[in-house]
């Protein structure tokens, strides 16, 4: 087999594999609250901490997903442009500068759904497969 279709077979199924792994990111809150949807810039500010409202003055208690997550690295790219390491670094140094804490974070979608279900100022992102009536969709990120 020669290079170049050896170098083929390698792309097509690292495209396969990249297909199969990113999934519908659901951003989702408790279902009183009273906002139906939620924008880019308005999510990016929450989890990047530099504001803890949401954009109707209510007060946001953001959750993340543990470092390392597919599901976390999909959303920081799509929504915040970092990546995991870089936005651990940029809160390592707000919280060093005394602007802010991280969020508090969540090994699964699933404990970040009940959670959110149970948190009223609650908002997080999960794997979209893993929301129920318990808690309500702001935006769908692809």
């Amino acid at each position: 087999m020669n290079i170049e279709k050896t170098t083929s077979i390698i792309f097509a199924g690292l495209l396969l594999v990249c297909g199969y792994a990113s999934a519908d990111v659901a951003v989702i809150v408790h279902p009183d609250n009273p906002l139906t949807s939620i924008s880019v810039d308005d999510l990016r500010n929450l989890y990047l901490g530099k504001v803890r409202t949401y954009p109707n003055g209510d007060q946001a208690e953001i959750i993340d997903l543990g470092d390392g997550t597919p599901l976390r690295t999909q959303f920081y790219a799509a929504v915040l442009n970092k990546t995991s390491a870089q936005l651990n670094a940029y809160r390592a140094q707000r919280l060093f500068s005394g602007k802010g804490l991280p969020p508090n974070t969540v090994a699964t979608d699933s404990e970040a759904v009940a959670w959110v279900a149970h948190n009223p100022q609650g908002l997080a992102y999960v794997d979209k497969s893993k929301v129920n009536g318990n808690v309500k969709i702001l935006m769908t990120i692809q």
